[in-house]
């Protein structure tokens, strides 16, 4: 079936939903909505004829994303839209399990049409329904074996193991599949693994800006609270812990450090000592951010931080050597945790020229099946695999990104990705899959 033809064919996908197709598409857009209230909507030609193929087989789905869309003529920009970072004029809505990409004209006196013009469809990586800001519990539920995110904003902290989030789709998946690891991996020497699933945890949750179609969008939650009440509302929370006496331990994971970092600026003066801190794939500056968790009386966890060795998302922190010094300077028993930063940094420059070179095209497609025989297709394998993990760190896709593991070796990430998504090959078409609709333009 051929849809949207050359001039007014109307889809019958279209028209089962209520929608027709009218007028030419010599600019490129059908109208799709005539209604008499609000702004008109319009598709672009070249993408219409995939939506209305989508439609015919989507049922009640596309009952709702065609409502929705008819409701683009009032709502369009609105509260719950997705606002490009960089371009006022462009949006974007979640319906269902479509990102839908449009832009906002206003009429001009050159008889330019105004209304609402969707110029992009794609399946969307990220959902809608997200939480804002703030403190939830999380709790693990021991019948379904998987953590579960109360949705109920908490006031105060009742947790002794806290984490502040950084690179995640959305806050149930910061809940279930990044964050417990990494509690896990800091704290169980001191709760024990028993311990923190007997609890749980708090998330403090740092929703990160939607990076689609290679443009950053700012999220409904983000628009509802700023980055610097975000930090207020952090602050507020350690500071009324502190002065109830209560030992807490936290993670702070990846861009969560630019949150935390913020929020120790607002509290200097401040002593936080009942508080510890554990920095997990830390992105920001950890030369500069030690100086004020030691200002504030934070107490440092013996390991300080941690990432995986496939983890390239701050390569400052990996090879700068005067981390270690900043480590030294919280006193003797961190002298050991000081070597080991400085020994990272020596094995990082190490690792670092050992790739120079050996991700050559024909060595990518070699590893590509891990099929190779003998030493040789083996090597070719392993970096492959090496080269998908570095790849992965701007995947926003725990089961791929070892940004999201630091605690776990080289094999045993390598072993969750083929857990989590089959075959070596089947993790790169899916990596390859999920950069192109984060960053492709």
């Amino acid at each position: 079936m051929k849809v949207f033809g050359s001039g007014l064919a109307a889809s019958p996908a279209m028209e089962v939903h209520g929608f027709k197709a009218m007028g030419d598409n010599s600019n490129g857009y059908l109208l799709i909505s005539d209604a008499k209230d609000g702004r008109k909507v319009y598709i672009a030609a070249a993408i219409a004829g995939k939506f209305a193929s989508w439609l015919a087989r989507s049922g009640y789905k596309g009952s709702m994303v065609m409502s929705r869309l008819a409701q683009l003529r009032a709502t369009a920009g609105g509260f719950k839209s997705y606002n490009n970072a960089h371009n006022a004029f462009e949006h974007m809505d979640i319906i269902e399990n479509l990102q839908i990409g449009y832009k906002i004209v206003q009429p001009s006196a050159d008889n330019r049409r105004g209304g609402v013009y969707i110029t992009r469809i794609d399946f969307a990586e990220h959902a809608g329904g997200d939480v804002t800001p703030g403190l939830y519990h999380v709790d693990y539920k021991a019948g379904e074996k998987e953590w579960a995110l109360d949705k109920d904003e908490q006031p105060k902290i009742r947790r002794t193991n806290m984490a502040v989030n950084g690179l995640c789709r959305h806050a149930e998946v910061a809940a279930r599949d990044i964050i417990p690891g990494m509690v896990n991996g800091a704290y169980k020497d001191v709760s024990g693994s028993q311990g923190i699933k007997d609890e749980g945890f708090g998330l403090f949750y740092n929703p990160r800006p939607l990076y689609s179609a290679g443009q950053q969008w700012k999220t409904p939650q983000q628009k509802q609270v700023s980055f610097d009440v975000t930090a207020n509302k952090l602050g507020n929370l350690i500071l009324a812990s502190q002065k109830e006496g209560r030992d807490t331990q936290w993670v702070i994971h990846g861009d969560g450090c630019h949150l935390f970092r913020k929020t120790l600026l607002r509290l200097q003066g401040q002593v936080l000592d009942k508080h510890t801190v554990f920095f997990a794939a830390p992105k920001g500056s950890l030369q500069t951010l030690l100086p004020l968790v030691r200002g504030a009386g934070l107490k440092l966890h013996k390991d300080v931080f941690k990432y995986h060795p496939h983890d390239w998302s701050q390569p400052l922190n990996r090879v700068n050597p005067r981390i270690s010094k900043e480590i030294k300077a919280f006193g003797s028993d961190y002298d050991n945790a000081a070597r080991v930063a400085s020994l990272n940094v020596q094995s990082s420059f190490a690792m670092a020229a050992g790739y120079v070179g050996s991700f050559a095209l024909g060595g990518f497609t070699l590893g590509l099946g891990e099929l190779s025989a003998g030493a040789g297709g083996v090597g070719m394998a392993v970096k492959a695999r090496a080269l998908r993990n570095m790849l992965a760190n701007h995947a926003n896709d725990p089961t791929l990104n070892p940004h999201m593991h630091p605690f776990k070796s080289v094999n045993e990430m390598n072993a969750h990705v083929i857990s989590e998504n089959g075959s070596g090959a089947s993790s790169f078409l899916k990596l390859a899959g999920s950069l192109r609709r984060e960053y492709a333009r």
